[in-house]
């Protein structure tokens, strides 16, 4: 019997293949567009959410009042600030800053080369954030002062196939490459050069001594609270600590305040960034129109599949008249008609999958991000479309 149906099928589709094309050709193209948006969307909101302790990691920023510019906000803090938080904040676990100063010019093989993802960071970070290194221990990488840690394409590019570990990276300021790491494209910075914050001074003589305020300067501040301490508490604090010990100046008012680490990407109104702008221009009102639009669109390729089924239902009455008189059973024809457009939008969905591994690629550089597809969800959410449309069938069934 099965047999029978595929046969069948098969002949169906040599006889109105224009219209078989159609029905598969614009479901395949929706689906490939909204596993597209999919892709986007998921990548969006993956933004630093796979760092371990990342709900209890904050990023320092200040409230900021000027009679000059208005109200704003500002992330970039002071030198000193980390160390002033712990001393006065029991529930602090961990800090550390990171300082980007743009382009950092480096000496390699008697060859000066500036690089612009260069950052300065204290050796907690590694501790703090869960940035999984391809080389070297995480616990030591930035202990020492001259040490840096770099990205695999660093590695690539000033030692070729060797290993660099325990090399100079910079000849200048003897900086010995001591870890490899990738941060991935879904972290709010990035960067190619990491570099112990005590070689700050080497590079930017008297540093520490020129720096000596608490907001205002190329540095970011991160802190780790402790498992028991309550965020809204300790943001509390931050406003007498402020208003204690943070000097106006030209400012009206200046107040701390904290930013969740898996919330910066999306939602935080602090305009200084670390190193290159966020290349995302969406913002969260901006992604939800995607998922409508998203959904909208499934709808209505499942609605035109549909209605060009049941059209099709009607240049094949003879056909069902037919079968009816030499015995063939009610259930029977209806499980024919569902076995045919099943196995159209099985083809759809593998369509979409072609579609989508085709135009991914130019997608990721356009928008300078690197995407990948998870397969696994996609054929669930294409299994959900296709049983949607199948079990749409029933809307035939009387029909027949």
């Amino acid at each position: 019997m099965f047999r029978n149906y595929i046969f069948t099928i098969i002949r169906n589709f040599e006889k109105s293949t224009s219209i078989s094309l159609i029905k598969i050709g614009g479901l395949a193209v929706a689906l490939s567009i909204v596993f597209l948006i999919y892709i986007y969307i998921s990548f969006e909101n993956s933004f630093d959410n796979y760092h371990e302790k990342g709900k209890r990691i904050f990023r320092v920023a200040y409230h900021m009042d000027s009679p000059r510019y208005g109200k704003f906000d500002n992330a970039r803090t002071g030198n000193s600030l980390t160390a002033m938080l712990e001393e006065s904040f029991a529930e602090i676990e961990n800090t550390t800053r990171i300082a980007w100063m743009g382009n950092v010019s480096i000496l390699h093989c008697n060859e000066r080369i500036k690089e612009p993802k260069f950052l300065f960071a204290d050796p907690e970070i590694l501790q703090m954030f869960s940035f999984a290194m391809l080389a070297g221990n995480p616990d030591v990488a930035l202990h020492e002062s001259n040490s840096v840690v770099i990205s695999s394409r660093i590695a690539q590019k000033y030692f070729g196939n060797e290993n660099p570990l325990g090399k100079f990276l910079d000849d200048n300021h003897q900086l010995m490459v001591s870890g490899i790491i990738d941060i991935p494209d879904n972290s709010h910075f990035r960067f190619d050069i990491l570099a112990s914050y005590d070689a700050i001074n080497t590079f930017f003589p008297h540093f520490d001594e020129n720096n000596t305020g608490l907001f205002d300067e190329n540095i970011y501040s991160y802190i780790m609270l402790r498992e028991e301490a309550a965020p809204s508490n300790t943001e509390q604090k931050l406003k007498q600590f402020s208003e204690k010990n943070i000097p106006l100046g030209p400012y009206t008012s200046v107040e701390l305040f904290l930013e969740p680490l898996q919330t910066i990407h999306f939602e935080s109104t602090s305009q200084a960034t670390i190193g290159e702008p966020n290349l995302s221009k969406f913002t969260k009102p901006v992604i939800v129109l995607f998922s409508i639009l998203g959904v909208l669109i499934v709808m209505i390729a499942c609605f035109n599949f549909i209605n060009i089924a049941i059209a099709q239902m009607s240049e094949r009455f003879k056909e069902i008249g037919v079968r009816k008189i030499i015995g063939a059973k009610r259930n029977q024809l209806f499980a024919q008609f569902v076995l045919e457009n099943w196995l159209y939008s099985l083809t759809a969905v593998f369509l979409s999958i072609l579609i989508v591994q085709i135009f991914l690629p130019y997608i990721t550089t356009l928008l300078g991000r690197q995407m990948q597809i998870d397969f696994f969800r996609y054929i669930v959410a294409a299994s959900f479309v296709l049983l949607l449309v199948t079990s749409s069938q029933e809307l035939i069934q009387p029909t027949l």
